[in-house]
């Protein structure tokens, strides 16, 4: 009897532990996509994730800028472009972009999204 008792009691911790893998991103293969995507134009300042309380997805919000003499529009279409053919990224949009003043073209960026 005792050993049943161990069992189940096991056996609904195993489940707790796979609902909870189920519902969460492959992270290692999240930031290793965010590395290979990223032009070498682009510098990243900034990566935020959170779970969206409706669907329990998480979004990110990736802020950065357009460094050197690149083409702004282009790098920054060629990320959101890389980062929409990725299995780990969905319904990638440009959120708003900005051109700094004086900074010799730096261009800032915020780009949104939700993680598969």
């Amino acid at each position: 009897q005792m050993a049943m008792k161990t069992r189940r009691h096991l056996e609904q911790r195993l489940a707790l532990v796979q609902g909870v893998l189920d519902t969460e991103p492959v992270w290692d293969g999240v930031f290793k996509a965010l590395g290979q995507l990223t032009p070498s134009a682009i510098r990243l300042d900034e990566a935020r994730f959170g779970r969206e309380e409706s669907s329990g997805r998480y979004a990110f919000t990736l802020r950065g800028q357009v460094t050197g003499s690149a083409s702004t529009e282009g790098s920054v279409a060629e990320f959101i472009e890389g980062l929409e053919r990725s299995p780990f990224f969905a319904r990638v949009e440009l959120a708003g972009s900005e051109m700094r003043a004086g900074g010799a073209g730096a261009t800032t960026f915020d780009i949104t999204g939700v993680l598969e």
